[in-house]
């Protein structure tokens, strides 16, 4: 019962901040629109775009995987550090790599 009561805590909170994160896009529209030309919104969204693409073949979705794999062997202290320090070398090495 108790962990049915955390998931929905958990739960709770990521509907939250993903509602907020909207909310913030949402509000900053007017914004948007009074300073930004047509031409430079349109160039932001481009931008917007091509970053949404390449997030996933730059970050390999390293940090999904790392949530798996610590939920899975928490008793495994080492093994979870090696994991860990590597997705962080792997990931710092592609960001620099891609920028």
């Amino acid at each position: 019962m108790r962990q049915y009561k955390r998931l929905a805590l958990n739960t709770f909170w990521f509907t939250i901040g993903n509602i907020g994160s909207k909310s913030i896009g949402f509000l900053m529209l007017p914004i948007f629109t009074r300073y930004l030309l047509p031409a430079d919104y349109g160039r932001l969204e481009v931008l917007n775009t091509t970053i949404s693409l390449l997030m996933p073949v730059v970050s390999l979705q390293l940090i999904e995987a790392i949530f798996r794999f610590a939920v899975e062997s928490r008793s495994d202290v080492d093994r979870s550090r090696k994991v860990l320090t590597t997705s962080l070398v792997f990931m710092l090495w592609t960001f620099f790599l891609f920028l």
